[in-house]
């Protein structure tokens, strides 16, 4: 499963990635809503993980 982590906060992010990765999917990271808006327009995610106070992103949200 190729997910895709759009998170803000590097230290956070990065905890996170390596706890799915070690379950086995597929992880890749944004880092603000321009990268991650870009991203979803370029690729195929099965499922996005969003943090909700991302500044920059309005009242976007967007699930599995």
């Amino acid at each position: 499963m190729k997910l895709l982590l759009i998170e803000d906060e590097r230290e956070l992010a990065a905890t996170i990635r390596e706890f799915l990765q070690h379950e086995g999917y597929i992880v890749e990271w944004a880092s603000n809503f321009p990268a991650a808006a870009e991203k979803t327009a370029l690729y195929e995610y099965d499922c996005l993980i969003v943090d909700i106070n991302l500044p920059g992103g309005g009242n976007r949200s967007a699930s599995c």
